[in-house]
């Protein structure tokens, strides 16, 4: 593939399972992102991050990792002016995941997906161009209006359930 063919430029991947690091780096690198900084934990995760942190489009991020875990990692990230795409992964209960989206959005974070464990490469590739549209909700205010793009994209990222 072409470089222009490359869905995002730079993604921070942090996840302390080395197996899941390299089969997921492996996965990314095959004309959907051009380079991948990968981090064991969040320290290092964050390391990388207040080095190129305008130039990272999309951190995946686990949950439970040494040193400090991926709830401590979302709160620090929105300390180093991240303004890019985040998606959370983990193999922890959705109860789990729906909280680190909440702590996520409580530091204005731009949460794109949750994604469980084991990994769905379909699930990642629409993380991916998500992120890549910059398809992430902006904060509204109450009174504000949704446009169209915005309201599929909360759907299809599970921000909003319909109910009949």
């Amino acid at each position: 593939m072409t470089d222009d063919s490359y869905q995002l430029d730079q993604v921070l991947l942090v996840d302390d399972d080395p197996i899941l690091v390299a089969v997921v780096s492996s996965y990314l690198t095959e004309g959907r992102v051009k380079k991948i900084y990968a981090a064991n934990n969040g320290i290092e995760a964050l390391s990388i991050l207040y080095e190129r942190c305008h130039e990272i489009e999309l951190i995946v991020c686990d949950l439970n990792m040494p040193e400090i875990d991926g709830f401590q990692f979302l709160r620090r990230v929105h300390e180093c002016g991240y303004s890019g795409a985040v998606a959370i992964l983990s193999g922890e209960e959705h109860s789990v995941i729906s909280l680190a989206k909440n702590v996520a959005d409580q530091h204005e974070l731009n949460v794109v997906g949750a994604l469980s464990k084991p990994l769905c490469f379909t699930e990642l590739d629409d993380v991916v161009a998500t992120a890549k549209a910059g398809g992430y909700l902006p904060r509204l205010d109450s009174g504000s209006v949704l446009t169209e793009k915005q309201l599929r994209t909360a759907l299809v990222l599970g921000h909003i359930q319909p109910y009949y």
